[in-house]
């Protein structure tokens, strides 16, 4: 594997919005960074019953939400009638589940790159192929979107399936201690490899 030089100018990369402020990966967080200096917005991915992107980070939504399951068990629909905003205060009470749809057109408004991480892939067939049509519909440029996970054989099949869109492997701390990555693997099919902090 080549490492490249350090580039001169560091990017700030907004993670899951600004949840210290306001509820994680909702559409009222998202609009408050477009007003930074953040350069992109990480997002994490999950596919609904009816095979929708929406934009949460974990695979249920007990945590952020007034409901309860996971979100393949769930419509578009059906997610839209639950509050993800009053887990943080009520005065974010009424917050919907954004779709990838609504935070690819913020981001494109305000020129932010999108940073897409594929949470759990493996819940989802066939999720890095609808992704890329998904993109391609959109008309999405190369340079405007990201994709990145931890599943490396995810990067390999959106490698596979010719994405124009820069791929990134994820490296978890525990991971590396107890396995670390085929660098050699990593370097044949992505850009970067982006690390635990405290690997670093």
């Amino acid at each position: 594997m080549t490492l490249n030089k350090l580039k001169d100018e560091l990017q700030i990369v907004s993670h899951r919005g600004l949840p210290r402020d306001f509820p994680e990966n909702t559409m009222v967080g998202y609009r408050e960074v477009m007003g930074l200096n953040v350069a992109m917005l990480e997002i994490d991915v999950h596919l609904t019953k009816d095979q929708h992107f929406v934009v949460i980070h974990d695979e249920t939504i007990d945590r952020t939400s007034d409901g309860k399951g996971r979100i393949a068990d769930y419509t578009l629909s059906q997610l839209k009638s639950f509050d993800f905003g009053s887990y943080k205060d009520v005065a974010f009470k009424g917050e919907r589940i954004p779709t990838l749809d609504e935070v690819l057109s913020l981001c494109l408004k305000f020129d932010k790159k999108l940073l897409i991480e594929l949470k759990s892939p493996n819940l989802y067939p066939g999720i890095e192929c609808k992704l890329l049509a998904f993109l391609e519909e959109k008309k999405v440029d190369a340079t405007q979107v990201v994709i990145q996970s931890f599943d490396i054989e995810c990067i390999e099949k959106l490698n596979t399936l010719g994405s124009i869109y820069e791929l990134g492997v994820l490296c978890s701390k525990r991971k590396y201690w107890y396995k670390k990555p085929n660098f050699s693997r990593i370097a044949q099919i992505a850009s970067y490899v982006n690390p635990n902090y405290a690997l670093v």
